[in-house]
């Protein structure tokens, strides 16, 4: 008997030894240019190579601050990022408890690495403006903008329970191979335990406005 299996008396299941390596190379400059005594940008590059599938990446940035007038600032920023899938993303494995609707019930969750992850990567973009008007007054508002492309995320379990008990579904067959029934190909049977792995999901872009505002006041007791 293999007690490191995932089957239907095995609630949770013990993980398997996994031994990864990775050799990671990244390379960083920074350049401040002061173009006048009001205007100063910042221009920096970030390389990186993780190698085999995974790839290399470089991503620039520059970001500026423009000291428009005596109490009114002006800057900003854009740059773009390179998040690499882990190892055990790639190919690890980890069980836990959640609870399953359609059994109304805690069923165990195998989660399983994706060797065929992409990294994700997002642009990022920042606008503001700072007021100053005397010693103890200090206004700013930022607006900030993400954009991520080919997120990394879980599978959800619950859309592959929902793909599998839905007969319309084009993937019905797949999401059904990654539950383990009562009674093995048997879907009328109770839910054991679910499959799910890393992927890439849909991309995000989200966006928001930043405010502070602060005066400083000197009081006598």
């Amino acid at each position: 008997y293999d007690c490191l299996g995932a089957g239907a008396f095995n609630f949770l299941a013990a993980s398997e030894p996994f031994k990864d390596d990775q050799d990671v190379y990244a390379a960083f400059g920074e350049l401040s240019i002061p173009f006048t005594e009001n205007l100063e940008v910042q221009i920096a590059a970030r390389y990186e190579n993780y190698g085999g599938d995974v790839g290399d990446t470089l991503d620039p940035k520059i970001a500026a601050r423009w000291d428009v007038l005596p109490t009114v600032t002006l800057r900003g920023s854009l740059s773009s990022s390179f998040r690499a899938p882990t190892l055990n993303q790639l190919g690890g494995e980890f069980t836990a408890l959640s609870f399953v609707n359609r059994a109304l019930a805690f069923k165990a969750i195998d989660t399983q690495g994706n060797p065929n992850l992409d990294p994700e990567k997002a642009i990022s973009s920042n606008l503001g403006v700072i007021w100053q008007p005397n010693d103890v007054t200090y206004i700013s508002v930022d607006y900030w903008n993400f954009d991520f492309s080919d997120p990394i995320v879980i599978e959800s379990f619950e859309d592959v329970v929902s793909n599998c008990f839905d007969a319309t579904s084009d993937i019905q067959d797949v999401a059904c191979e990654k539950i383990t029934f009562q009674t093995p190909g048997d879907t009328t049977t109770g839910i054991q335990r679910i499959a799910v792995d890393y992927q890439n999901g849909p991309d995000i872009e989200t966006s928001g406005i930043d405010y502070v505002a602060t005066y400083d006041f000197i009081t006598n007791d």
